[in-house]
């Protein structure tokens, strides 16, 4: 039908949206230090992020793009992103992302043990009538 589709992959970009979002961590609970290493790292990466400024100019290029189906990164950590998409098996690409964010590696905050099992009274029987 000469439709096609084009799809932004945006990256970590400098602006105030950190600042502006309310967060819901709490700092004296389970997770505190989880919570104080994905903000640090977090605030470590946006060093790195593009200007706002080079966003326009990147939709217009896409918008003039005469492939029909385009995917274009805006800004080096999308860039980076897509090609470790392209390079990676997924889950060893999420590994990495992961950690570089600080996330907990999956099961981590699972409890060591499980807990007990709830004892409950056993049903009282009842005689049969036979």
């Amino acid at each position: 039908f000469g439709l096609g589709v084009t799809v932004l992959v945006a990256g970590s970009f400098k602006t105030d949206i950190l600042e502006l979002t309310k967060t819901y961590a709490d700092p004296e609970g389970p997770y505190a230090g989880h919570h104080a290493k994905i903000e640090r790292n977090g605030r470590r990466f946006i060093r790195f992020a593009s200007a706002p400024e080079r966003f326009a100019p990147a939709v217009a290029r896409a918008l003039d793009e005469r492939r029909p189906f385009a995917r274009h990164g805006v800004g080096i950590d999308a860039r980076l992103l897509m090609l470790g998409g392209r390079m990676l098996p997924g889950a060893v690409l999420q590994g990495i992302v992961g950690r570089a964010l600080g996330l907990p590696r999956p099961g981590s905050l699972r409890p060591a043990s499980p807990p007990p099992a709830a004892s409950s009274p056993e049903p009282a029987s009842t005689p049969r009538e036979g």
